[in-house]
């Protein structure tokens, strides 16, 4: 019979372990005004540097431009970008406020529509909808979560900026922090591999995003919908939401046709090319572009989704597959994690952790018994 400390130490580590998941998940909740801008300038800094490499590809005649010149291009890109956009929300918000009267006559149809159906005796207003919807809190948190996110943009480029200038030290931070050259080069193992499988992640859903919100941009222009260029932006935003962004991305545009309308033949009209595009893009396309790159199953996608997004919200759910990607790839080179690793993964296949090719420090000969005999040179002419 084992002794009583023996039996009693699986319980003294699952609490452990139950203190540490604690402690861990109240850390991301009080911490997160710090961690969400962190978090996603680490994801712009990614998509900057993996950018800035394609530009840096690019060559007129034997000119090849440097690669800060190549940040620099980028980070003007991708400014310019969101000031686009910006415009681009400000004008169709003033749309908006200028078409509500109309929206509001064909709201009004389609609940005398929906009450003739039903046999409803009393027709439900608008008004009643609105008092119910209990708009009053709902609009100040929309509010709030508009100048939250205006006010953490500054922050984010600011944690952008100042990655960028330490990059340029990080190497020789990490050599002198490191002063075993076999563990130095396993932890550059790590993250180099952390760095390709989001730059990897980022790009490939860059694309495929944009490939939706072009074609989807396409479909609400022939079939006639207001504010076509911004519905493609939002689109194009919330396919990087696993699942969720897609089902947001086909319905919001299809329950505005039918606002906008009154009427069901231009709703689906709307609403089955947008899940075509949606499907095909997001079942067919962006697996084969993926390939195992990501290696996550699908089900733990989904789990993290609910969880990141209930712990940060929308960024949350925007962040929440690089988050696991990375936390997939330190489990596989942590020797005692590599179980939740394989729990992790698509099939249970994980890769092995590369051992070191080069070392700076050479290996002695072994002396004394088991030693192998010394190979001797090759004979000269």
């Amino acid at each position: 019979m084992p002794p009583a400390f023996l039996s009693e130490r699986p319980i003294f580590v699952v609490a452990a372990w139950l203190v540490v998941i604690a402690l861990v998940v109240a850390l991301l909740v009080i911490g997160r005004a710090l961690l969400i801008p962190l978090a996603v300038a680490l994801i712009v800094w990614y998509l900057i540097n993996g950018v800035a490499r394609t530009v840096a590809k690019i060559s007129i005649g034997r000119f090849r431009p440097p690669f800060p010149l190549c940040i620099a291009i980028t980070v003007a890109i991708i400014i310019a970008f969101f000031v686009l956009i910006g415009d681009l929300v400000s004008n169709n918000v003033a749309l908006v406020s200028e078409s509500a009267p109309t929206y509001e006559q064909n709201i009004q149809r389609l609940l005398t529509g929906f009450a003739g159906w039903f046999g409803m005796e009393r027709v439900p207003t608008i008004d009643s909808l609105v008092t119910r919807m209990n708009l009053g809190e709902f609009i100040p948190a929309l509010a709030g979560s508009v100048s939250g996110f205006v006010a953490d943009a500054g922050l984010v480029l600011a944690y952008v900026l100042f990655l960028l200038f330490e990059q340029t030290v990080f190497d020789a931070k990490l050599r002198r922090f490191i002063r075993n050259p076999d563990r130095e080069q396993s932890v550059r193992a790590v993250l180099a591999r952390i760095s390709k499988e989001i730059e990897t992640y980022i790009w490939i859903k860059t694309v495929t995003s944009a490939l939706t919100g072009v074609i989807s941009y396409a479909v609400l222009i022939l079939v006639g919908v207001d504010y076509a260029a911004f519905w493609g932006f939002l689109i194009f935003l919330l396919a990087y939401i696993p699942t969720i962004g897609s089902l947001l991305g086909i319905m919001f545009p299809a329950v505005l046709t039918l606002l906008q309308f009154g009427d069901w033949e231009p709703f689906l009209l709307t609403l089955i090319p947008l899940a075509f595009t949606q499907i095909v893009i997001g079942n067919v396309v962006e697996p084969r572009m993926m390939g195992r790159s990501l290696n996550l199953s699908p089900m733990v996608v989904m789990v993290s989704l609910i969880l990141w997004s209930s712990l940060w919200g929308v960024p949350g759910a925007f962040l929440c597959v690089p988050i696991t990607v990375i936390f997939l790839i330190i489990c596989t080179y942590v020797p005692s994690m590599r179980g939740v690793a394989v729990l992790l993964s698509t099939d249970g296949s994980v890769e092995n952790v590369p051992k070191p090719a080069n070392s700076r420090r050479r290996a002695r000969p072994r002396t004394g018994p088991g030693a192998r005999p010394a190979t001797p040179p090759p004979p000269t002419d």
